[in-house]
C-alpha cells in the first residue's frame, strides 16, 4: 500500500476495500490484490478541505471519499424533499373592489372581527358578497417555488391551485350562509399532504332583509293576522251567505207578490168598471152611497196591490214626491171613511182627537195616504174587539235630541195608538224592516211590506216615524214639517182645487179604469158577439186571461172584428195570414211573451206596418223601453181604460192608414198589371217585374236584381227602405212565399211543384220559409183558405 496516511476504510458486501485518504479514494481488491486510486485531486482553501474523489460500481453505488470518511449509497434510495417551515398568512381582504380594514371604532359593524392577518371571522351583507381574499407565506429563499391551494367548504367541491404571482381568491354572488375558506401552501414537487402549511378563516354572508329574524318575526305576526282575517273572511262568508239567502227569501216574496199582483190587476179591470157603471146609473142615494164605499175600498185594495210595485220604485229610486197644501184633519178623516164599518163591526172606538178644525201642512197626497192606511191596517190588525185605535193631532218644535231631520222647524206630530198587544223589546226599529214578522203576530195574512214602505214614504217627506209602547198598548207616532221651506220646486205639485181625492171619479188610467162588463152565461155570451162583417176593422187581443179577452170582445166589436187569441204562437197564425188593423198584446203570457211577439211582427217584412198595442202591469221604466225597442206603437197598463184603449186603437189605425194610402195611388195590389206615376213608384214597378221574372231561377240573388234595375246594392237597399221599407232580400223572398200561395189556392197544384216554380230548390226549405213566413205550414194554409169567403183576407195578403 502506498504510503498514504489512511483516514477511515470501507469493506463492502463483494470484499472491496475502500480507503479514504486526504489525497482522495483507493480501491484495493483483496481477492486480487490490486489497489487503485480514483480522482487523487487535493486542495485546501482557507483551512476548507474538499474531496473530489467520487466512483460508481456496477450496481449503482456511488462512493464519495472525503477527511471525514467514505460515504456510499444507492442515489435510487435519497428521496429527500423540501418542506416549508413559515406559516401561511391572510393578507388583504377587498369587498366591492375596496380594501376591507378592521376598525376599533366600528366595534360589531366591521367586516373583519380583528386585522386580516389574525383575523378568524368575516361576515358579509347580501350586497357585499363579491370579495377576494389575499394570502402570503414568508418564504424568502425559493417564493417563485411555492404553490398554493384554496378551497371554500360549502361551495367549492375540490380544491383550486395558484401560484405564488396570484395569491387570490375571489368569490362573487355567494348565497347567504356560513362557510369555511381554507388554504394551502407547499413547495412545487414535494408532497402537499406531508409538506404543506394551513390556514382557514370563516366567512358568513348575511340574509337579505327579508330573510332576518326580524322580518321573519314579521311575517309570523302578518301569518297571524292572514289567518285571522281569512278566519274572518269564513265568517263574513258565512254571514253574507245567510243574508244572501234571506234576501233571496225576501226577494222570492216580492217578486211572488209581484207575479201576484198582475194577475190581480187583470180581474180588478173587470170588477172596477161595472161597478163604476153602476155608481153612475145608480139614483137612490143610500144605494150610491153604499156602491161609493165599495168603489173606494175597492180602490184601496187596488192601492194596497201597488205597494209591491212602489217597492221596486224604492229599491231603483224612482218613486218621487210631489206635494201640495193639505188639510191633514180632513185627510186623515176622510181615510177614516174606509174604516168604519169595520170599526162598527168589531166595535172599537175609532176617533180622531185634535185641537183644531184644520191643520194645513205639504205632503204627497198620493204616497202619504199608504202610510196612514198601513197604520191604521196594522192597527186594527192587533187591536181586540171593544178596544180603541186613537188618533192624535199636534203641532211641535222639537228639540235637538229627538233626531228630526229640521231641528228649527215647527213638525206635525200625528200619533195612532192602539190597544191590545205591545212591541217586543228590541222589535221597535226591527218592524219597519222589510218582510219582517213580528214574533207576536199571530194574526192571518200580512206580508211585511207596509210599515217598511209607510217609513221609506216618511223619509222621503223629510220626516221620522216611531214605534213605541204605550200603557195599554202601542202607538206609531210621525214627525213630518208644518211648512215647505225644505222642498225644492221641482217636489211642489200644482195645487188641487179637489179635496175629495177618494170618492171623486177621475180619469186616471191606473186607479179608476173606465171599463163597462156584464157577466153572461156561456149560451147568451154567443149572442152578444156580432158576426164578422167586411167593413169593420180586424182586431187581434192577445191576453193569456180568458175573461178578459171574452170582455173586450164584447165591448170592441159593434165596432171591430176582434179575434182573441191566449197564446202568441196562436196569435201569430192569425197575424201573419190575416194582416189585422191593429193588434193588442198583454206582455205577461205563458210559453212566448209579448214582447217576443211584437220582434216577429217587426221582422216580417209583411206585418211590420201593423200597430201594436202593448198592455201590461209592469208598468216600471224597464218593461216600458222594451216595449219601445220592440217596435211597439202605444203603452198601457192594467187596469187600463176601455175609453183610452178605444182612442188608442181608432189613432194607430188612423196613422196606419195615412202611410198606407200614400203609396195605394202608386202601385196596383194587383198581380197582373201594375200601375206607376212617380220615379220610386217605376223603380218599384221595375224591381217586382224582375223578380217576377227571374221568378223561377234559385240563383237569382240581390247583386242580379241590383244588376237589372241599374243601381248599386247598396242605392237599392236604400230605395226600398225608404219607400216600402223593404230590403232588396225580403222583396225577393217575399214576392215567391206569396206567388206560392197565389198558385196554391188558385190553381190547387201540388206543394213541390209551388216550390219549384217560385225558385226554391228544397221542399222542405220552402216549407221552413212558407210557415216562417204565413204563420203555418203550406197545407194547413191551403185548408184554411180553400173555397174561403175570405176573399177580401186573401187580397190584403197578397198586397205588394
Amino acid at each position: 500500500m502506498p504510503g498514504n496516511l489512511v483516514c477511515s476504510m470501507l469493506k463492502d458486501t463483494k470484499g472491496i476495500l475502500w480507503i479514504s485518504t486526504i489525497n482522495g479514494l483507493s480501491r484495493f481488491d483483496t481477492q486480487t490484490k490490486t489497489f487503485k486510486n480514483f480522482h487523487a485531486y487535493d486542495g485546501l482553501q482557507d483551512n476548507e478541505f474538499r474531496m473530489k474523489a467520487s466512483y460508481m460500481d456496477n450496481d449503482g453505488k456511488m462512493f464519495f471519499g472525503g477527511i471525514n470518511g467514505i460515504t456510499a449509497f444507492y442515489p435510487d434510495n435519497i428521496k429527500g424533499e423540501e418542506k416549508l417551515i413559515s406559516k401561511i398568512y391572510f393578507s388583504q381582504l377587498t369587498v366591492l373592489s375596496q380594501a376591507a380594514n378592521y376598525n376599533d371604532a366600528l366595534g360589531k359593524k366591521n367586516i373583519l372581527d380583528s386585522h386580516i392577518s389574525q383575523a378568524h371571522q368575516i361576515t358579509l351583507k347580501k350586497n357585499q358578497n363579491v370579495f377576494s381574499l389575499e394570502f402570503a407565506v414568508l418564504e424568502y429563499a425559493n417564493p417563485q417555488k411555492v404553490v398554493y391551494g384554496y378551497r371554500l367548504d360549502g361551495f367549492d367541491n375540490d380544491w383550486r391551485y395558484t401560484d405564488s404571482k396570484n395569491r387570490r381568491a375571489t368569490y362573487t354572488n355567494l348565497p347567504e350562509g356560513s362557510y369555511a375558506f381554507r388554504v394551502k401552501a407547499f413547495f412545487e414537487g414535494s408532497s402537499e399532504d406531508q409538506n404543506a402549511v394551513y390556514n382557514k378563516i370563516n366567512i358568513r354572508i348575511l340574509p337579505p332583509w327579508y330573510k332576518s329574524y326580524w322580518a321573519y318575526l314579521i311575517y309570523s305576526v302578518l301569518l297571524a293576522l292572514l289567518i285571522w282575517q281569512f278566519v274572518n273572511f269564513l265568517n263574513r262568508r258565512k254571514v253574507r251567505i245567510q243574508e244572501r239567502l234571506e234576501l233571496e227569501k225576501k226577494e222570492m216574496k216580492l217578486r211572488m207578490f209581484t207575479d201576484l199582483t198582475h194577475e190581480i190587476r187583470t180581474p180588478f179591470t173587470l170588477v172596477m168598471n161595472p161597478l163604476k157603471s153602476m155608481h153612475e146609473s145608480e139614483t137612490d142615494s143610500r144605494r150610491k152611497e153604499m156602491l161609493n164605499l165599495i168603489y173606494r175600498n175597492v180602490l184601496r185594495i187596488l192601492r194596497l196591490l201597488n205597494q209591491l210595485m212602489d217597492i221596486r220604485k224604492i229599491d231603483n229610486q224612482q218613486l218621487k214626491m210631489q206635494f201640495q197644501k193639505t188639510d191633514m184633519i180632513y185627510f186623515i178623516q176622510d181615510i177614516m171613511k174606509s174604516f168604519e164599518q169595520l170599526a162598527i163591526v168589531r166595535n172599537i172606538d175609532f176617533r180622531l182627537v185634535a185641537n183644531f178644525e184644520s191643520l194645513e201642512c205639504w205632503i204627497d197626497r198620493a204616497n202619504f195616504d199608504k202610510v196612514l192606511f198601513n197604520i191604521f191596517s196594522n192597527a186594527f190588525k192587533f187591536t181586540p174587539d171593544h178596544g180603541y185605535i186613537l188618533i192624535s193631532l199636534d203641532t211641535i218644535r222639537p228639540k235637538s235630541n229627538e233626531g228630526l231631520p229640521l231641528n228649527t222647524a215647527d213638525y206635525i206630530e200625528l200619533s195612532i195608538e192602539n190597544s191590545g198587544s205591545k212591541i217586543d223589546k228590541g222589535e221597535n226599529e226591527r218592524i219597519f224592516d222589510r218582510f219582517y214578522q213580528s214574533r207576536d203576530n199571530t194574526t192571518a195574512g200580512g206580508s211585511g211590506v207596509g210599515l217598511h214602505l209607510a217609513k221609506i214614504i216618511v223619509q222621503l217627506h223629510h220626516g221620522k216615524i216611531n214605534a213605541v209602547n204605550t200603557e195599554n198598548g202601542a202607538a206609531f207616532i210621525v214627525y213630518i214639517p208644518l211648512t215647505n221651506k225644505h222642498l225644492s220646486p221641482e217636489e211642489i205639485a200644482d195645487a188641487d182645487p179637489n179635496k175629495d181625492i177618494y170618492t171623486k171619479i177621475r180619469h186616471d188610467v191606473e186607479l179608476h179604469p173606465e171599463t163597462d162588463y156584464i157577466e153572461l152565461p156561456q149560451d147568451e155570451e154567443a149572442a152578444v158577439v156580432a158576426k164578422k162583417s167586411k167593413s169593420k176593422r180586424t182586431l187581434v187581443f192577445v191576453d193569456d186571461d180568458v175573461d178578459l179577452g171574452k170582455y173586450v170582445r164584447m165591448e170592441l166589436s159593434d165596432k171591430y172584428n176582434v179575434e182573441v187569441c191566449n197564446k202568441a204562437i196562436d196569435a201569430w197564425k192569425v197575424i201573419s195570414t190575416t194582416l189585422p188593423d191593429a193588434i193588442i198584446v198583454d206582455i205577461v203570457m205563458p210559453e212566448e211573451d209579448g214582447i217576443s211577439l211584437c220582434r216577429k211582427i217587426r221582422k216580417n217584412p209583411e206585418t211590420n206596418h201593423l200597430p201594436v198595442i202593448i198592455l201590461t202591469s209592469q208598468t216600471d221604466e224597464e218593461n216600458e223601453r222594451h216595449c219601445i225597442e220592440s217596435g211597439a206603437d202605444h203603452f198601457l197598463t192594467k187596469p187600463f181604460s176601455l175609453d183610452l184603449l178605444k182612442s188608442t186603437i181608432a189613432q194607430a189605425i188612423q196613422t196606419r192608414d195615412m202611410i198606407r194610402n200614400k203609396y195605394r195611388s202608386n202601385v196596383n195590389p194587383d198581380f197582373e198589371r201594375i200601375k206607376v206615376s212617380s220615379p220610386d213608384s217605376r223603380l218599384i214597378a221595375k224591381a217586382i217585374e224582375t223578380v217576377r221574372k227571374n221568378i223561377e231561377n234559385p240563383e237569382f240573388s240581390v247583386d242580379d236584381l241590383s244588376r237589372e234595375v241599374g243601381l248599386s246594392r247598396v242605392h237599392l237597399n236604400r230605395k226600398l227602405k225608404e219607400n216600402i221599407n223593404i230590403s232588396p232580400g225580403n222583396l225577393i223572398r217575399s214576392i215567391r212565399l206569396k206567388q206560392a200561395a197565389y198558385l196554391l189556392i188558385n190553381n190547387k197544384v201540388n206543394i213541390s211543384d209551388v216550390a219549384y216554380k217560385v225558385g226554391f230548390s228544397s221542399h222542405s226549405y220552402f216549407s221552413n220559409n212558407f210557415k216562417d213566413y204565413f204563420g203555418m205550414a203550406p197545407t194547413e194554409f191551403v185548408l184554411k183558405y180553400t173555397e174561403s169567403e175570405e176573399k177580401e183576407t186573401l187580397n190584403k195578403l197578397f198586397e205588394n
